[in-house]
């Protein structure tokens, strides 16, 4: 019997309302992925609504947790970089509705400008229905470093989290979407338990743990595209998965010099 579905979505920072569609917390952030506040709320709530299965990451990879029979597919809610908006306006949403989600901290950024800090990373994993997990330490690409390089990268991210939460099933997820073999391998070495990536399409459980694709929820979505891309059968979810996969496809020709290997991709 093949394994569950999953839509892992991936979010960067929620902005606050009555900002402009190019507002940014700080350098590292891109307007386009800038989710309006009220438009998470209502991303969260069809999720309820339309009794759409939610599953944390690390609950989904280790089968726990059932579909609906009526359900063609469950949803896995990540964030990656580490906002401030984490913890100032996704949490309070996600803990009002009971869904889990996996946060990826960039540990070097802690305590920047428009970041998490340390206190406030080390709270948001105490949250039961919430997970830390790594996105580096610096932000560069894991597939553009050394192999020597890329793993103390991991290393270092790894260690840092081992700091901010007693919960030791941590994931990474990498920066820019970019990796390859050489990063899952120092990922996996490393102890982390899975590997996300931005590759378009969707997770089946029992599928490759340091393969796993994801859906970036951009700004300006409506509720009718958000409901649309979770169905992995339509033909706009199918649309998307088209149109993601040959931008990176040429992006990958154009970095081959670089990345060797890699199968970089957002």
């Amino acid at each position: 019997m093949e394994g569950r579905r999953a839509i892992v979505l991936m979010y960067h920072q929620i902005d606050p309302e009555g900002v402009s569609s190019g507002w940014v917390p700080n350098d590292l952030a891109d307007s386009r992925y800038g989710v309006p506040l009220s438009d998470f709320r209502e991303q969260m709530a069809l999720l309820r609504e339309r009794k759409i299965p939610v599953a944390g990451l690390a609950e989904f990879l280790s089968g726990e947790g059932k579909n609906s029979p009526d359900a063609p597919v469950s949803v896995i809610v990540t964030f990656d970089d580490g906002y401030a908006s984490d913890f100032d306006r996704a949490a309070p949403v996600m803990e009002e509705l009971g869904i889990p989600a996996t946060f990826f901290l960039a540990t070097g950024h802690l305590g920047k400008d428009g970041m998490l800090t340390e206190s406030r990373a080390r709270d948001l994993g105490a949250f039961p229905l919430f997970s830390l997990g790594s996105h580096g330490v610096t932000h560069r690409f894991l597939s553009h470093l050394p192999f020597e390089e890329c793993e103390r990268e991991v290393l270092d991210s790894f260690e840092r989290l081992d700091g901010l939460s007693p919960k030791r099933t941590f994931s990474l997820s990498a920066p820019g979407g970019r990796t390859s073999d050489r990063v899952a391998t120092a990922v996996r070495r490393t102890g982390f338990r899975s590997l996300c990536t931005s590759r378009p399409g969707f997770f089946r459980q029992g599928g490759d743990p340091y393969s796993i694709p994801r859906l970036p929820v951009m700004r300006g979505w409506s509720a009718e595209d958000f409901l649309m891309l979770l169905d992995p059968d339509s033909s706009a979810f199918q649309r998307n998965r088209w149109i993601r996969s040959s931008k990176n496809l040429v992006r990958a020709l154009l970095e081959f010099p670089r990345t060797g290997t890699g199968r970089g991709v957002l």
